[in-house]
């Protein structure tokens, strides 16, 4: 793998229309799946947001001025945890203790472990995406609450982040922002 996913790559604002396939998608996970997560539980769920009428669902929820962001991209996938993923722990670490350390812990810190585990997990997505050939921009301007009504009421899945996924139209884009030299994000002790 190329550092280039990340020291070339960017978050994408605006996306050609070229499609994103099922196909992909599906390829996607199945590398992505691999990410590392607390005791390997696994919390992260997406949905892919791709045809029409889920894109008219989710795009109330995003605050206007994400939309034509939005609206340019051929998938956004709503990048959620698990809040019951702890129900999967036998089949996905066989070798955790039942009752597993997650069950000593007080309900909020048990769903703030599986909101950790699933981001960390996005994070190794993005970068499958990227070395994929996608380009992904991350959306965190949009109505989380409404979301989750809207695709999770029945269920136990909750909304972390949206990601767009297709191909940046770079002409588009602004210039890439500045980071953290050394010196002023880390610390040697």
């Amino acid at each position: 793998m190329t550092l280039d996913i990340f020291t070339e790559a960017r978050s994408a604002k605006v996306f050609h229309d070229t499609p994103v396939t099922v196909d992909q998608l599906k390829s996607l996970y199945e590398v992505a799946k691999w990410a590392p997560s607390e005791s390997n539980s696994c919390p992260m769920r997406l949905t892919f947001v791709h045809s029409d009428a889920a894109k008219a669902k989710l795009r109330p929820f995003i605050v206007e001025p994400n939309r034509p962001k939005s609206d340019s991209a051929p998938v956004i996938a709503i990048v959620a945890y698990d809040s019951a993923f702890t129900d999967h722990l036998a089949t996905l670490a066989p070798h955790l203790p039942s009752p597993s350390y997650f069950d000593q812990m007080p309900p909020d810190a048990r769903e703030w472990s599986g909101f950790r585990s699933a981001n960390l997990q996005a994070g190794m997505l993005i970068a499958a995406a990227r070395a994929m050939g996608l380009d992904c921009g991350p959306l965190g301007g949009f109505d989380r609450a409404g979301v989750d009504q809207a695709f999770y009421a029945d269920s136990t899945w909750r909304t972390s982040f949206l990601l767009m996924l297709g191909h940046a139209n770079a002409e588009e884009n602004y210039p890439r922002g500045a980071r953290p030299d050394f010196e002023q994000a880390c610390e040697l002790l």
